[in-house]
């Protein structure tokens, strides 16, 4: 049973036991007049066996509304096996997405952020081939061909589509968790594009030197790093979003608990 659902119930019964109340107090204020203003032994008899009954319907009815109601409730809730599965489903999903989003920072995940160089994937294939063809490429001064896509924008891309079509998953995290990955694919994708498209002119114009392909590696991979926490999206900016993700999923999950 949900929060709303709960909170639902609980004020229906409170209402319900409300009614009765006020008519058991104006009842016996009633009775008490009745009492003390007249002393009619066959009539106060009378007056307090027609009272009883009035009460003991009310009774009845109070307890055949609250039957109905938690009858209701728990068709709708944990009585009900479609909805049970359905949301045993859904928090597995919902789990399984937590997980993802924080694997890039945990150092026992094989998609640790420091086991892979965001730029390496490329700039290797093109140092090799500005090996081969050096010459070339010095003379007509540019790089031929495209620029492969990184992996991590390909792993990222890839996991925003499963998110997006994964009917388990609630809308309220899906859109959260999609529009930030979308935001986060399409700017690192942008900053590596820029700087390796940078890094071939640099090679085929001269300026960059080929004594070294790993040093200009690293030379590229800090200047995509000094651009993405310009952008908001450095690693430490991107572990602080990420956390701000789980922690909204933990409270989505925590107005399911009818005991807080």
């Amino acid at each position: 049973m949900s929060q709303t659902n709960y909170k639902s119930c609980l004020g229906t019964i409170v209402l319900v036991l409300t009614l009765p109340t006020f008519v058991l107090i104006v009842g016996g204020i009633v009775i008490f007049i009745i009492f003390l203003g007249d002393t009619n032994i066959e009539y106060q008899s009378e007056i307090i066996t027609i009272t009883k009954n009035i009460f003991q319907s009310v009774f009845f009815i109070v307890t055949s509304i609250l039957a109905y109601l938690t009858y209701s409730n728990a068709k709708k809730g944990l009585l009900n096996p479609v909805n049970t599965e359905y949301h045993k489903r859904a928090f597995d999903h919902i789990e399984n997405l937590s997980s993802f989003l924080i694997a890039e920072f945990d150092p026992e995940s094989s998609d640790y952020w420091a086991n892979k160089g965001f730029s390496d994937d490329g700039l290797d294939e093109i140092n090799k081939v500005f090996k081969e063809h050096k010459l070339e490429i010095l003379k007509a001064g540019e790089f031929r061909g495209g620029i492969r896509t990184p992996n991590s924008f390909t792993r990222i891309n890839n996991k925003i589509k499963k998110i997006k079509s994964e009917p388990f998953l609630p809308s309220e995290i899906r859109d959260k968790v999609v529009g930030y990955l979308e935001l986060r694919s399409n700017t690192m994708l942008k900053v590596y594009l820029d700087e390796v498209k940078n890094y071939r002119d640099e090679l085929a114009n001269g300026k960059m030197g080929d004594q070294n392909f790993e040093i200009n590696n690293a030379i590229v991979y800090n200047r995509i790093t000094q651009r993405l926490y310009k952008e908001g999206f450095g690693v430490s900016q991107v572990e602080d979003e990420v956390q701000q993700l789980r922690m909204f999923i933990q409270n989505y999950l925590h107005s399911f608990n009818p005991y807080k």
